[in-house]
């Protein structure tokens, strides 16, 4: 009897077929599952397979990435998780390790490094008159997001050189955070670098509302800085500036 040979020939014919489908699926199947995770990112120029592929374009909302790299990780996605190394080119340098579900309700990001200009937070201020200038640079252990929402952040965030042009241009030396998270409490110490701009304070976020309180003064003979805190606040009897901001953070799906 002959059948048992020709059904299991049969069988891994039909395997190696759909392996081979599947090793060659396009990347745009990747690009997809993106789209569903991060809401309104356009891509352009996708090209290779959903295991290695670029894509020469990638966009969010109003800010563009640049030319988007990654390589899959096939063995997760039997568990439902995704698991890829990403690269990104372009207005921004970034390179890590994305980390989520196949379901797209969380993402993450781990050992990561990225670089931006400082110009990309801007719309965080409700300052229209105040450009930011220098470089932001970034040492990421994890940070994640579950249905749009940041609920662990933990690296290092620089800002240096720092600047801002409104009248003039002032500069504000070096700023850095450093992140830390404790179950579902997210906490960034901020401080200077040691130069014109002193500053000291930190940032809690929990339960999705965040607090920001923070004491900024101007060393020395920066006396255009000192002049600039007064768009700020008024200086208390030692020239400190304090600053509190209180709010709750969007979805990135909103």
């Amino acid at each position: 009897m002959r059948w048992p040979v020709v059904i299991s020939g049969a069988l891994l014919a039909l395997l190696a077929l759909f392996g081979a489908l599947l090793v060659q699926l396009p990347a745009s199947h990747a690009l997809g599952w993106a789209s569903r995770v991060v809401p309104e990112l356009a891509v352009a120029g996708a090209a290779g397979t959903v295991w290695r592929g670029t894509a020469s374009r990638v966009a969010w909302r109003h800010y563009e990435l640049g030319r988007i790299e990654w390589v899959l990780d096939p063995l997760p996605l039997a568990t439902g998780r995704v698991n890829a190394d990403v690269s990104i080119v372009g207005a921004i340098e970034a390179q890590g390790k994305v980390t989520g579900s196949l379901g797209g309700g969380q993402i993450a990001m781990e050992a990561a490094r990225c670089k931006a200009p400082a110009g990309w937070i801007q719309h965080i201020l409700d300052a229209p008159f105040l450009q930011l200038e220098g470089t932001l640079e970034a040492d990421i252990e994890r940070v994640e997001l579950r249905d749009g929402f940041l609920v662990h952040l933990a690296g290092l965030v620089r800002w240096d050189p720092a600047a801002v042009t409104g009248r003039i241009r002032t500069d504000l030396g070096g700023l850095e955070i450093l992140w830390t998270t404790e179950g579902e409490r997210i906490r960034g110490d901020i401080s200077d670098t040691g130069g014109p701009l002193q500053a000291q304070g930190a940032v809690a976020i929990v339960d999705r509302q965040y607090d920001v309180n923070l004491a900024l003064a101007a060393r020395g003979d920066a006396e255009s800085l000192r002049q600039a805190l007064y768009v700020v606040g008024v200086p208390d009897a030692e020239g400190r500036v304090e600053l509190n901001i209180t709010g709750e953070l969007v979805s990135i799906h909103e």
